[in-house]
């Protein structure tokens, strides 16, 4: 995902000086993946090496998370971590994470989705961090946000009306969102314009799409 489809909800956050860790609260941690992408898609645009790593529950058990982190790592200049929701995480990885973002390692990013209000506390004490926690019409304004950049750079016109009604039709999970709007771009693909007729033909919520229609 480019830089420039990053929502303003965390535009700042992406285009600034990078955080040891971003935590994004509430509704706001369905759009984890989407802050995570944008800070990679960011490194690259300006030059630098990036991956995006996903860690689960499991990783985070199985792994050391502050001596992985703190590995030089001989082919990327930065590292985005999208680790597990923050109210799922166990004692142990949750102590040593909290600890190693006392003295973080300057080229790893952490992205936390933390839809737990109580596991959020957890960051109130730690500085430097990014944190906030976007509402539900923050949520789908930036996915509306996402699809209309997303459409226009496919030559397509996506109103801001109809990017609220496919936010709201399809859900506000990030990959589903994603995934849906790319079936919707490929079935539009002979049309300018896309409007709430496509959406409710190509993206159903529940992802039931009729496969004789997508193969007229």
């Amino acid at each position: 995902m480019k830089a420039s489809l990053v929502p303003s909800v965390f535009r700042s956050w992406v285009l600034g000086d990078p955080a040891p860790a971003y935590v994004l609260g509430g509704e706001g941690a369905r759009l984890a993946e989407m802050l995570a992408e944008g800070l990679v898609s960011r490194f690259r645009e300006q030059g630098d090496t990036a991956e995006l790593v996903h860690w689960s529950v499991a990783d985070l058990e199985r792994e050391s998370p502050a001596g992985t982190w703190r590995s030089p790592s001989f082919f990327f200049r930065w590292r985005v971590y999208l680790l597990a929701d923050a109210g799922e995480w166990k004692k142990d990885p949750r102590k040593e994470i909290l600890s190693y973002l006392e003295s973080p390692e300057p080229s790893v990013l952490l992205v936390v989705p933390c839809s737990d209000r109580k596991a959020r506390s957890l960051f109130a004490s730690v500085r430097g961090i990014r944190s906030a926690s976007p509402g539900e019409e923050d949520v789908v304004a930036a996915m509306a946000d996402f699809a209309v950049s997303l459409a226009a750079g496919e030559g397509k016109s996506l109103s801001g009306d109809a990017a609220v009604f496919l936010a709201r039709w399809v859900g506000s999970d990030f990959p589903r969102f994603r995934a849906e709007m790319g079936k919707l771009l490929a079935f539009g693909a002979a049309k300018g314009e896309i409007g709430e007729e496509e959406i409710r033909e190509v993206c159903v919520a529940g992802g039931m799409v009729d496969p004789f229609r997508l193969a007229d």
